[in-house]
């Protein structure tokens, strides 16, 4: 018959960690209690360019964006061209019709302080950082900012 052996395991380091650990939940605790997040939000930094716009699908798969406030066009894509806003704006676009949202509603585009270009659909408050599908796919929706510097509220 054998016997089991004895399992031995250094008791103040292992105490050691037990408490690191305690503590670290419970700071992590005590600041979301406090209100602080855990990671930054969309758009955090200064917006020193913004844009209400409006897309709509046009016939052949084109896709043109206008200036919500003016109604002036901004630029017209056709199929092929400009492959990430057309995609995004079809995954947009998918999004309001299922929840019934108007397709023509406005998103506000904004170029923040520290480079990033957030895409917000202000129907149901949905954030994009656009950053984060890369700096070629951004410059796309950067381009209908335009180049003045106006920021509307």
């Amino acid at each position: 018959m054998q016997t089991a052996a004895a399992v031995y395991l250094p008791r103040v380091p292992l105490a050691a960690a037990i408490g690191l650990l305690f503590l670290v939940v419970a700071g992590v605790g005590l600041a979301r209690l406090n209100g602080m997040e855990v990671t930054p939000g969309v758009g955090q930094a200064l917006t020193v360019q913004s844009r209400l716009i409006s897309f709509e699908q046009l016939t052949g798969g084109a896709l043109q964006a206008r200036d919500a406030t003016t109604g002036e066009i901004i630029v017209t894509s056709q199929a092929g061209e400009a492959g990430f806003l057309h995609g995004s704006m079809r995954g947009l676009m998918f999004n309001r019709k299922r929840g019934g949202i108007p397709l023509t509603a406005p998103f506000k585009l904004k170029s923040r302080a520290n480079g990033q270009i957030v895409l917000t659909d202000l129907s149901d408050g949905t954030a994009m950082e656009l950053n984060a599908f890369g700096r070629g796919n951004a410059l796309e929706f950067k381009a209908l900012l335009g180049s003045g510097n106006g920021v509307t509220p």
